[in-house]
């Protein structure tokens, strides 16, 4: 199949709906079919920053333009660079990220070119996280995602939550929209082994990674981690992501110890991997999520952790078969948690073994079947003519 993924933020900007589509990209080239990416341009030097990422795939950048308070380009524009693609890479299924812009323009372009068009909603919109609010407000971006909505083909949500939300719109069709979770790229289940074999050391380190955001709640693992090291815990906090320097006045305020916390830039690839190999602990403190890739990730490498009564945080967590579950936002109580976990060896160890079981069901090789699926049945089931 040849297949456009549509999205407006994408590499190298680090965030779980960029990386999705980075994933399922090079899985489906992988897979044997032919995948471009449209994705907003993001300055100079940006395509050397893929490097690391190791894109199969092809991408065309579109060029961003703010139009009042509006960021992107006229539908009528993208649409024209649409056209010159199809001349040379003629899709058939157009699959956005996001109802909005992506999805709406998916919507159009679906009409105009005659094949089907999906979207993916990763969240922002339907769980109003922070970088989305604003834009709520605006009554031509509300009436785009309903139109969206209306006349999109099929809609795919990472979690029920979600997918929920969206298709109690009447107008959506049920038989071809689904609830497909967000995929993890780790490696091997024997490499994860020998990862944790040569790197961690059971010495207290508890792991966050995620860009600093007000929804991640980083506060609390910290107000978390000045309880625990008052009481006399022996553990450290590492938080890996954009803009955790952010975090230092905090530190300083509660007197923490600079030997107890390390606020790390974001790391790729290896490098990533050897940051879960290496902890003892996974946090995850997020006041809401869609479906973390992180936690997922964290999980594949046997990490127990401890996770914020939230939505999209507390989903998939069974308390005390795969993690424990902390009172939403009360840094005491994660912290109560965390000891809980730490003195008690048999419960770690039977945690970490359930989160293992878990985060392996979510490799790409266990779901890239169901986005596949999902394009043959659009383009069987919705003949253009």
């Amino acid at each position: 199949m040849k297949i456009l993924q549509l999205v407006q933020s994408f590499l190298p900007r680090l965030g779980g709906m960029e990386l999705m589509t980075h994933h399922l990209a090079n899985e489906l080239m992988a897979r044997g079919h032919d995948v471009v990416v449209m994705a907003a341009e993001v300055g100079p030097g940006a395509e050397d920053a893929l490097a690391p990422f190791g894109p199969r795939y092809r991408i065309l950048r579109y060029p961003i333009k703010r139009f009042g308070s509006l960021l992107g380009r006229t539908p009528r524009s993208m649409l024209a660079i649409m056209d010159g693609l199809r001349n040379e890479f003629p899709f058939e299924i157009i699959h956005a990220h996001a109802l909005h812009y992506p999805g709406y323009v998916a919507m159009r372009a679906g009409r105009r070119f005659h094949v089907p068009a999906a979207v993916t909603e990763h969240g922002q919109f339907m769980l109003g996280l922070s970088e989305t609010k604003g834009q709520w407000r605006n009554p031509q971006i509300r009436c785009r995602i309903r139109s969206a909505l209306r006349n999109i083909d099929a809609v795919t949500a990472p979690n029920a939550e979600v997918f929920d939300k969206l298709i109690s719109h009447r107008s959506i069709n049920p038989d071809l929209s689904r609830c497909i979770p967000n995929a993890i790229a780790v490696p091997p289940p024997d490499r994860v082994d020998a990862l944790i074999e040569q790197n961690r050391a059971g010495a207290g380190r508890i792991l966050m990674v995620g860009r600093n955001d007000p929804v991640k709640s980083y506060a609390t693992a910290i107000r978390a981690l000045a309880i625990l090291l008052g009481g006399g815990a022996d553990v450290s906090l590492t938080i890996v992501g954009n803009a955790t320097d952010q975090l230092e006045p905090l530190v300083h305020e509660l007197r923490i110890p600079a030997d107890r916390v390390t606020l790390s830039p974001p790391r790729l690839g290896e490098d990533l991997w050897r940051e879960y190999a290496s902890a003892d602990l996974y946090w995850m403190t997020s006041l809401r999520e869609c479906q973390s890739l992180v936690k997922l990730e964290a999980m594949s490498f046997a990490l127990p952790g401890v996770f914020n009564d939230a939505p999209g945080v507390r989903d998939q967590i069974e308390p005390e078969k795969n993690g424990l579950i902390f009172d939403a936002n009360d840094p005491a109580d994660l912290a109560r948690k965390t000891t809980r976990l730490l003195g008690d060896a048999n419960l770690c160890d039977r945690i970490a073994a359930g989160a293992r079981e878990l985060g392996d069901r979510y490799r790409w090789s266990n779901m890239i079947e169901q986005y596949e699926k999902l394009y043959r049945d659009l383009i069987e089931s919705l003949p253009r003519h």
